[in-house]
């Protein structure tokens, strides 16, 4: 029996079959690289994710780089900050807690934390504030005791 003269039924379970297979694939090799808390503590977070998408990107632009990088999130009730959850990396999975804060021309300002891992009160009063160096010496505290997800 060659396959051109199979059934539209045979070629439906076949596809379907192909499917499930590939999604359960998928499915394990998440399982298999773990979810886990981010290594670096907020600041570095911040920094790393300011590397993929600067002060000053547009949101277009921003979600493409993220997305690229395997960065997740969600944006929160009125789409003027994203939250940044889920950093799929080669090796591993991790929890980041950074939000990426946009103006009204729709462009990165701020970050929270910011970048130096702070939370600040008034993410409008971080517009215009210089960036930190990011060749600067870098925190080496394990963040796994801040991420609330892991407590």
């Amino acid at each position: 029996m060659f396959p051109s003269s199979w059934p539209f039924g045979l070629w439906s379970l076949l596809l379907a079959m192909t499917t499930i297979t590939s999604s359960c694939a998928s499915w394990q090799n998440d399982r298999q690289l773990g979810f886990q808390s981010c290594p670096w503590p907020a600041g570095q977070q911040v920094r790393e994710v300011l590397k993929i998408t600067p002060l000053g990107t547009e949101r277009e632009e921003a979600m493409a780089k993220l997305q690229k990088a395997g960065i997740q999130g969600s944006y929160g009730a009125n789409q003027s900050i994203f939250y940044c959850d889920v950093w799929r990396r080669e090796d591993s999975i991790w929890h980041i807690n950074v939000a990426l804060l946009f103006d009204e021309n729709n462009v990165i300002y701020a970050t929270m934390p910011d970048i130096d891992g702070q939370m600040v009160e008034s993410p409008k009063s971080a517009k215009g504030k210089p960036v930190m160096n990011q060749n600067a010496a870098e925190p080496t505290q394990n963040a796994t005791s801040d991420d609330p997800f892991l407590q």
